[in-house]
């Protein structure tokens, strides 16, 4: 059973520490930086549990106990500000402060503690009522943190699905990064600190599992929804309120508008739909606001319903508009937006910053094959060879 609890921190450390470091390079950006950091933490403080537990790493250097408690402090503040600047696309003013509780544990620590016993023991700490108020301090900051992020994402309305379910999902996982500190507190106050055999064993299981459950739900996200990786990038879907009535625009065809009609008699007379340009116009120019301003093609999650949804037009009438007024169909229409903005952020001076997949990830792209093909397609390149006949015809272009 030892064995098996080893081998379960060594794999939860390489996951986390791995997944820390990918964050960190594959796009460089604040959300990804302090995603990065909040992994980063979970492997350090995975390691220096295995070390504590199983190597007798407590009572050999006893002085870096309080690290363990540093990440503690900052786990919660971190993954707040990592949801505020998804949501906000901006950190709030005085961010710093959100570290002050993990940096006055620190200041003491140092100052009562390191300072003031040489050589110093574990037991001046560990086994003392300091150990209980630091956990009730840590417990105050989980739930501090928990009902803030609760605040923010009632206060940032509408949110889009993707976003939320995100953001939902990075709620539980403070939970459970609360749930041991929670646990571990309980127990000291039920069995004390007499039974520190049980109290040991039983936090070491709940911590492992929680963290381990924590790595899996996170790595299906990543892999399902890759556009997190693009974060605070996408863009919403903005649904227009003041639009006309796209009832007026289908109108001409029959009699009897599209809302009264059953799926089966829809289809022939849709065929035959026409918008004529001056009414057309007014949906035209919110659908060039759409891709200009709000670069809405940059959603992920973009299909045709969403797209008719935010012009304020039904989306067999989305359909007709496109192929009657642009010459495209919906597909095409968003593939090229895709391409083009592809295509300005591959010529950009910070191009050599990302990689393909990252650049793919900030043009709406959940997959870089996907990315690849289309890109070719319009461009008859690959992504690098464009930058390269780019690049070429720019220093020809150059004066000698």
């Amino acid at each position: 059973m030892q064995s098996f609890k080893e081998a379960l921190y060594v794999w939860d450390a390489f996951q986390c520490l791995f997944l820390g470091l990918i964050l960190l390079f594959l796009r460089r950006n604040q959300c990804n930086r302090l995603l990065a950091l909040f992994f980063l933490m979970g492997g350090t403080l995975v390691v220096l549990q295995y070390f504590f537990n199983f190597k007798n790493y407590l009572y050999i250097l006893p002085q870096v106990s309080f690290v363990a408690d540093i990440i503690r402090f900052s786990f919660a503040p971190t993954l707040y500000l990592y949801v505020y600047l998804v949501l906000q696309k901006k950190l709030p003013d005085y961010w710093w402060t959100y570290y002050l509780p993990a940096g006055l544990f620190a200041g003491y620590f140092v100052s009562f503690q390191l300072l003031r016993y040489q050589p110093y023991h574990i037991k001046y700490y560990a086994f003392t009522p300091l150990r209980p108020v630091v956990l009730v301090s840590l417990c105050v900051t989980f739930l501090f943190f928990l009902w803030e992020l609760h605040r923010l994402m009632r206060r940032v309305q509408p949110m889009p699905p993707h976003v939320r379910k995100w953001v939902e999902v990075l709620r539980v996982l403070l939970w459970f990064k609360a749930i041991p500190v929670f646990y571990l507190f309980a127990l000291r106050l039920v069995v004390g600190f007499y039974n520190k055999a049980y109290v040991e064993s039983s936090q070491q299981i709940i911590f492992i599992v929680l963290d381990m459950l924590i790595m899996l739900v996170v790595l299906v996200q990543l892999f399902q929804h890759p556009f997190i990786l693009a974060l605070p990038r996408v863009e919403p879907v903005v649904v227009p309120i003041d639009e006309p009535s796209p009832v007026n625009v289908s109108a001409e065809p029959a009699a009897s508008g599209p809302a009264t009609l059953s799926k089966e008699e829809e289809d022939a007379p849709r065929r035959k739909i026409h918008i004529p340009p001056i009414e057309a116009r007014p949906y035209l120019d919110r659908l060039t606001t759409l891709i200009e301003q709000e670069k809405i093609y940059l959603t992920p999650e973009l299909n045709e319903k969403l797209l008719a949804d935010a012009v304020g037009i039904q989306p067999y009438l989305l359909s007709k508009l496109l192929n009657d007024h642009v010459g495209e169909t919906f597909n095409e229409f968003l593939n090229r937006n895709r391409i083009e903005e592809a295509k300005r952020l591959l010529m950009s001076p910070k191009s050599n910053q990302f990689t393909i997949f990252a650049i793919a990830l900030d043009c709406g792209y959940n997959s870089e094959s996907v990315f690849y093909t289309n890109f070719k397609r319009y461009t008859g390149l690959t992504p690098k060879k464009y930058k390269e006949e780019q690049n070429r015809s720019v220093g020809e272009e150059k004066p000698a």
